[in-house]
């Protein structure tokens, strides 16, 4: 069941009429007999606003976008092992590139005693004149 669907029942429940709903919406009555009759096959947001609050019609209820909006115990169960699993994989990069600097930082160290010896070695050269 759409909205006008819902409009054009709570219209007869309450025995209005089109001019009732232009009065009380401000909607101009030919665009309210439009939306009745279907012609209007894509009214306004604001239009259906205005004759759905006449009418005393909730969109959010009609349209289920409370229960869209309120998440289910399952939905807020899903999300949090979605973000467990998120920070779980998270976790695990962090520790692979925490190995990866540990073993860059052993090379650089490496690297570094083997320029200081070949410094080292050159001084001890030219020291001694070869």
């Amino acid at each position: 069941m759409n909205i006008q669907e819902v409009c054009r029942i709570r219209k007869e429940e309450l025995k209005l009429t089109y001019q009732d709903i232009s009065d009380a919406s401000g909607v101009p009555l030919s665009t309210v007999q439009n939306y009745f009759s279907k012609l209007s096959k894509a009214p306004s947001f604001y239009t259906v606003v205005a004759i759905c609050k006449a009418l005393g019609v909730s969109i959010d209820k009609t349209c289920e976008i409370i229960e869209h909006l309120t998440p289910t115990e399952e939905t807020l169960q899903a999300r949090n092992d979605e973000l467990e699993r998120h920070v779980d994989a998270k976790a695990d990069m962090i520790e692979i590139m925490r190995r990866g600097v540990r073993i860059r930082n052993g090379v650089i160290a490496i690297m570094f005693v083997i320029i200081v010896l070949l410094a080292a070695w050159c001084l001890y050269i030219d020291w001694r004149g070869i």
